[in-house]
């Protein structure tokens, strides 16, 4: 995914008290659509998303939209 021009990162977070439980953030450029459309049918995704359930017993799949964001810089 890091060579694709859209994407800029991923972030696992792991929760302190039920540390059995995964969120995982995937961060792209574009629209919920550029992103189905451009995205998801690549060749390695397939792969990706098999190894995905394999690791996860639960997961959903949310499209959020950033509001406000702070960072040190």
């Amino acid at each position: 995914m890091r060579k694709e021009d859209t994407f800029l990162d991923v972030v696992i977070h792991q929760n302190v008290g039920l540390p059995e439980e995964l969120v995982m953030y995937e961060t792209w450029l574009g629209t919920r659509n550029s992103w189905l459309r451009d995205e998801m049918p690549r060749s390695y995704r397939a792969e990706y998303e098999q190894e995905l359930s394999k690791l996860l017993e639960n997961r959903s799949v949310e499209w959020l939209t950033p509001v406000s964001h702070w960072s040190r810089e």
